[in-house]
């Protein structure tokens, strides 16, 4: 058996886009650098995605008097009310 003399590709993973070979091999320098800020700014829009799915079901704090706070939903518990002094520091 024969080893390749060639390097290894790196292969893109599941969440890249295109490998940084892909994005080396653009010849039109302009385009690469367009290509690596939308690379970028996936990426970084992926971590914000990724943030907000975590907070989803984080609790939620609710001003007292807050017109969203009544209206059939259920009071919060005392422990993420704010006090006075929290409510004027908002």
């Amino acid at each position: 058996m024969l080893a390749s003399n060639r390097p290894q590709r790196h292969q893109p993973s599941p969440n890249e886009l295109l490998s940084p070979d892909d994005v080396a091999g653009i010849d039109d320098v302009a385009l690469r650098h367009q290509v690596g800020l939308v690379i970028a700014q996936n990426g970084s829009l992926k971590s914000q995605l990724d943030i907000l799915k975590s907070l989803r079901n984080a609790p939620t704090l609710r001003l007292p008097g807050d017109a969203r706070a009544q209206g059939g939903q259920a009071p919060l518990a005392n422990h993420l009310a704010l006090t006075e002094t929290e409510v004027e520091a908002v």
